[in-house]
């Protein structure tokens, strides 16, 4: 099963080879004019009811379906889901979810709905006893993240009372990695900035028996370098937010500062931002009830509290415009202190450790100054990885309460659901934009051999004819970015191991 979000691209249907001009192209805009005169669109719940399939005619259907409030369309064993951009609270309501959970295998769904595709998954499961995989793609912005909430959320209903403890820990966990791994981008306010693999077990029965959480490519330059018009990860907003201005002062916050202008890594570039700190602190509650139902007390919390503000802290440190590092000035020394004291580490030792370095040269070890730069360099690694370390942390202790079988063992099928960035194309593009949207053209390429090839070999083994529908096969790029023995990733890989 797949989900597609966002209004799709040309690469989400077949597009037509031919020009304008042709007499292929002419016949194709007749035959989908007609169609519009005598269909309403808007009726149409598959994209493979056009007359014919090809861009234009894919994204008319949803254009008339998405005016009309609809906004999830099947194509074929794919849904596509375009973002409405404001909220829809009948589409999700516990009587739409109920509904789908009791619909019994032959009936037909009333309409395409996310739901459905999870419904699908999960009867599949396990009237097979096989596992099941659910694939969320799109650009960033379409709305992924929402999709995995409301597929897990589903799941979790249909397998598990509500009044478990361990389904309020399934749905808590999706607070806690939404406030730590994602931010506000110029393209969308709740942007993830990871990706993750959730994994749901189930027993024989139906019932669910655990799950499990996979993260990978965490956004980590995000806490140091934060584009003109983002902002950083949710969770230092809340934090500053939820905490009462004495704990925020023992934090080593100056009284009356907001934490937006006083932490340099949550400043604003260029662009002005709004910070809602109310709604910021009606999160925090949120999060922390999710934290105490995956089993981080409240002493813990406080910990995470001192590590993420020990972060900001590290942020404020500077080195002097000299030749060599140095933390002489007030604020310097009062960040540095500060930073100390949440992290729980000597001042000496942290200030040596990013104005001086030690190295070997021939038999020798030599100390040295860093400059202010190299100095800073240091500094924005070390809050990269403990911002890292903590994320890691959270998941591992979230994972060990959601009560996942050792080894992923258990006698009944999993269901597995893909919620990766969507595709981006900034103003700079790093090195993680290199691999994010590596992984989307991978994704794009299960999607081409789901939606085309497969279909293709099960007419032909079938013995029926059917007229040969042009699309972009990506499998260059794949093979240019990462294929084996030469490509792009090889040449990066090659570098780093002989510079």
């Amino acid at each position: 099963s797949g989900v597609r979000g966002g209004a799709p691209p040309s690469s989400c249907c077949p597009t037509s080879t031919s020009s304008p001009g042709t007499p292929e192209a002419a016949m194709n805009f007749i035959k989908n004019a007609m169609s519009n005169l005598l269909d309403d669109q808007a009726t149409f719940t598959d994209l493979t009811q056009v007359a014919v399939v090809d861009a234009e005619a894919c994204l008319s259907v949803l254009c008339h379906r998405h005016a009309r409030g609809s906004v999830y369309t099947h194509c074929g064993p794919m849904l596509v889901a375009v973002n409405p951009y404001h909220e829809i609270p009948e589409l999700y309501t516990p009587d739409v979810l109920e509904r789908h959970v009791r619909l019994a295998p032959s009936e037909e769904p009333p309409a395409p709905h996310v739901y459905c595709t999870a419904a699908k998954a999960y009867r599949r499961a396990m009237s097979s006893g096989t596992d099941q995989a659910i694939v969320i793609s799109g650009e960033s912005g379409s709305g992924k993240t929402e999709t995995a909430r409301h597929i897990v959320s589903f799941l979790a209903d249909a397998a598990c009372s509500a009044q478990d403890s361990l389904h309020s820990r399934v749905i808590g966990a999706n607070p806690i990695t939404e406030a730590f791994g994602c931010a506000q981008t110029v393209r969308n306010h709740n942007s993830s900035r990871f990706g993750k693999f959730v994994v749901l077990h189930f027993e024989r029965s139906g019932r669910l028996a655990g799950a499990g959480l996979q993260t990978y490519l965490l956004e980590k330059s995000r806490v140091v370098d934060v584009a003109p018009g983002e902002t950083n990860f949710h969770a230092f907003y809340l934090v500053c937010a939820g905490q009462r201005s004495s704990q925020l002062s023992a934090y080593g916050l100056p009284a009356g500062v907001p934490a937006v202008r006083h932490f340099a890594y949550l400043r604003p570039k260029d662009v002005p931002l709004v910070w809602d700190a109310a709604h910021d602190r009606e999160r925090f509650g949120q999060l922390v009830a999710a934290l105490g139902a995956s089993g981080i007390d409240e002493t813990q919390q406080i910990e995470i509290w001192r590590v993420m503000l020990g972060i900001l802290h590290l942020g404020n440190i500077g080195f002097g415009q000299g030749d060599e590092a140095a933390t002489e000035g007030r604020p310097e020394v009062a960040a540095l202190e500060a930073a100390c004291m949440l992290l729980g580490a000597p001042v000496d030792q942290l200030r040596d450790a990013m104005c001086k370095r030690r190295f070997k040269a021939g038999t020798e070890w030599v100390n040295t100054v860093n400059t202010p730069a190299q100095a800073a360099e240091v500094r924005s690694g070390l809050a990269k990885h403990l911002y890292a370390s903590l994320f890691s942390w959270l998941v591992e202790t979230v994972n060990g309460s959601l009560g996942a079988p050792a080894g992923g063992q258990l006698a009944g099928p999993r269901i597995g659901c893909v919620d990766i960035f969507g595709f981006e194309d900034l103003k700079t593009n790093s090195l993680e934009q290199l691999c994010i949207n590596f992984a989307n053209e991978k994704l794009h390429r299960l999607f081409v051999g789901s939606l085309f090839e497969a279909a293709v070999v099960m007419y032909a083994r079938e013995g029926v004819e059917v007229e040969a529908t042009p699309y972009a096969d990506n499998q260059p790029v794949v093979d240019l970015i990462g294929g084996k023995p030469t490509s792009l990733m090889a040449m990066l890989t090659e570098e780093c191991v002989f510079p």
